[in-house]
């Protein structure tokens, strides 16, 4: 690269960034791949460097951003929100799917993450009128068209955190909660249907009983758990989470003996005894 001088080897350049992301330096990294990704969306190209490492390069950010001591995932899901916008046919990895899904379900957590995410969105379009979340939908539902190309596991992974994502913003969100919470549920059977391993089915059965009983679908909500709790093949911690979760449940309907049956584990063809 030094021999070169000043001429343009992006292709080099883009070596060079990968190697310093696979050696821990992240930030340097990071430099590189936008120096790249800056210099496309200039029109200020390498003709002889392969096309296929612009977008490499503009994912590549959001994994720096996540590749740090402490993940920046409000950046980071920024970076891939971009990547996709301005790469809308270029091909997703199975890392950029899985962390862009599972950015998505940390920034939900909180109000202050989705609104930085919002203001960095609103910022890089110059307020052309779309809003953040429709941005973001956007970024979201074109993962979820790519998802098709990756293997089971991977989609697996991705639907999981989406669900995660869409429970998390159905809680904090009154108005369109019923919706948001039956979207969540459709995520977590498109979990299921993947036939996932053990630990992350249990995981998207509660999930989706969860979801189901916030979308106001108690039927579907209490028989997802009271099979959960009936399944021995069910790890005990997320038995004894279901249980906490029937439990719960009753309590809120003031159905105090019922309630006590189902912290203890008992009734609802659970088949353990406390």
């Amino acid at each position: 690269r030094a021999a070169a001088g000043d001429r343009r080897l992006d292709q080099v350049d883009y070596w060079i960034a990968e190697c310093t992301l696979q050696l821990g330096r992240s930030d340097e990294a990071r430099e590189l791949f936008e120096r790249l990704y800056s210099g496309w969306r200039a029109n200020r190209t390498d003709g002889l460097a392969p096309a296929a490492i612009y977008p490499a390069a503009a994912y590549r950010i959001g994994i720096c951003f996540l590749r740090t001591p402490e993940p920046r995932y409000v950046h980071a899901l920024f970076a891939f929100q971009r990547a996709v916008r301005d790469f809308p046919r270029a091909e997703v990895d199975a890392e950029v799917a899985v962390s862009m899904a599972a950015c998505y379900a940390q920034i939900e957590r909180e109000d202050k993450a989705v609104e930085e995410l919002f203001g960095l969105l609103k910022a890089d379009t110059g307020g052309d009128g779309s809003t953040g979340r429709l941005q973001l939908d956007k970024a979201v539902g074109t993962l979820m068209a790519r998802l098709g190309d990756q293997p089971g596991n991977v989609r697996a992974r991705a639907y999981f955190y989406i669900a995660q994502a869409a429970f998390r913003r159905a809680e904090r969100e009154r108005s369109d909660r019923t919706a948001i919470a039956a979207q969540s549920v459709g995520y977590y059977e498109r979990v299921l249907a993947e036939n996932p391993p053990a630990d992350m089915r249990d995981a998207a059965r509660l999930g989706l009983a969860r979801a189901a009983l916030l979308a106001g679908n108690e039927e579907r909500g209490l028989a997802e758990l009271r099979r959960l709790r009936a399944d021995p093949a069910t790890q005990a911690r997320d038995r004894e989470f279901a249980n906490r979760l029937l439990g719960e449940h009753y309590r809120a309907k003031g159905l105090t003996r019922e309630a006590i049956r189902a912290f203890r584990g008992e009734g609802d063809g659970a088949g353990v005894q406390p």
